[in-house]
């Protein structure tokens, strides 16, 4: 009787703390920026993830691949580079590549490094802060 009491107990105890656990989470839905040079849009429809990087100055966009985002506060992702016109892509031979992502987020900050996929060229860390809340 006392095992089935403490099991019990356990069990109403966990699933009293999973709210609070999910509240923690932060969100990653929303626009991100450095400086506002890029704007990064991630949006979430169910479990899947889109986005895009968007240069302010020409309005160009590039594609936001393959990301992933663990326990609300680990996020993964990859900038495609794709496009004829995009001078990075020209100067790789006319070859499409990707940039890798990775790092962590909170509520306001979404601190990310990477480099060039399988090479690690062109290396960069960076800090981006939340400038347009999900809705």
């Amino acid at each position: 009787m006392m095992r089935r009491l403490s099991l019990t107990a356990a069990a109403v105890l966990l699933l009293s703390i999973l709210p609070l656990a999910s509240a923690v989470a932060a969100d990653l839905t929303g626009k991100w920026t450095t400086d506002g040079r890029y704007v990064f849009t991630f949006t979430r429809a169910g479990n899947a993830w889109t986005g895009s990087v968007r240069e302010a100055a020409t309005g160009r966009e590039f594609k936001l691949a393959d990301i992933v985002v663990i326990d609300g506060e680990r996020v993964s992702f990859f900038v495609v580079h794709d496009a004829a016109w995009d001078e990075e892509v020209q100067a790789n031979g006319g070859r499409a590549f990707r940039n890798t992502a990775s790092g962590t987020l909170t509520d306001t900050a979404l601190t990310i490094s990477g480099a060039r996929e399988g090479t690690g060229e062109r290396a960069y860390k960076a800090e981006m802060k939340r400038v347009e809340s999900p809705k």
